[in-house]
């Protein structure tokens, strides 16, 4: 074979030169992606308990589905989570093992295991990988009030992101909504012959949009929903309850904002973190 080469040089080099060119067409039009989707053999099962310490959680629910999914075929690894009202399991397994057949056997064998009445029913799903976020942007305010940072970040960074060809799924972390409080005066409530309850229904009907309120008394808080145009803090204050007895004469209106459901920081500094995801297929 090797003499054939010798013997017609020029062939042999028009050979050589055909299978670079194809191989370089070949690996442009190869496709690529910065954060690729690959479909990693794991399985998550979250099970809620209300109420539950974390003691009690890991004995009654974490340790029997973790013996009940340990004789299942190909585990790699179980690793686990017992917190206050819920536990959270993560299985890996071997490379070579169908994802979809691994959900179905832990499902199978999680659906066996007895649990507390009060537990939920355990949330058995593979983890999706392309899911997580790709990149994680952390916002924070020096010289502005951290409810002008919320409105920014949700009303000016989230939409322009959201724009970016290919960005999917934008999660805020850290993220408070506004929110009214009111808090009656006890003793001038008494005076008018108001109660919390009929303040309550008075600020209602008076047809005022705010994203979340609370009216909040020594032994009652009571949540406003109500459904019209926004309402500066001013405009609430001077709503008529009775007479002309307005709500600033009874009680303490406070713009501010809700409790956080998460929180996010930054060298100890608190902001807000947005975690950006990608559209399946894109890069």
């Amino acid at each position: 074979m090797y003499k054939l080469a010798i013997n017609r040089p020029i062939s042999t080099l028009m050979y050589v030169i055909t299978l670079v060119i194809f191989g370089l067409m070949s690996f442009k039009s190869m496709p690529s992606a910065l954060f690729p989707n690959v479909d990693f053999p794991m399985v998550t099962i979250q099970t809620a308990y209300p109420g539950a310490e974390a003691s009690t959680i890991e004995s009654q629910v974490t340790d029997k589905v973790e013996e009940a999914i340990s004789r299942i075929g190909g585990i790699d690894s179980i690793t686990s989570t017992s917190s206050e009202g819920i536990s959270v399991i993560m299985v890996k397994f071997f490379l070579e093992r169908d994802i979809d057949e691994a959900t179905n056997d832990v499902r199978d064998k999680v659906a066996a295991v007895i649990l507390p009445k009060d537990a939920k029913t355990p949330l058995v799903s593979k983890l999706d990988i392309g899911a997580a976020p790709v990149i994680n942007l952390f916002l924070a305010a020096k010289n502005d009030t951290v409810k002008n940072l919320m409105l920014f970040a949700d009303e000016k960074v989230k939409p322009t992101l959201q724009k970016i060809n290919g960005v999917g799924a934008i999660n805020i972390i850290g993220y408070k909504d506004r929110e009214i409080k009111i808090y009656p005066d006890p003793t001038l409530l008494n005076k008018f012959g108001i109660t919390v309850s009929q303040l309550n229904q008075i600020v209602a009907r008076e047809n005022v949009k705010i994203g979340g309120g609370k009216l909040i008394s020594s032994t009652k808080e009571f949540t406003l929903k109500t459904k019209a145009d926004a309402l500066s803090v001013k405009d609430l204050e001077n709503i008529v309850i009775k007479d002309n007895i307005r709500l600033k004469d009874i009680a303490q209106v406070e713009d501010s904002l809700s409790d956080a459901k998460s929180y996010a920081s930054y060298n100890g500094v608190e902001g807000v973190m947005l975690e950006v995801q990608k559209i399946s297929g894109t890069n």
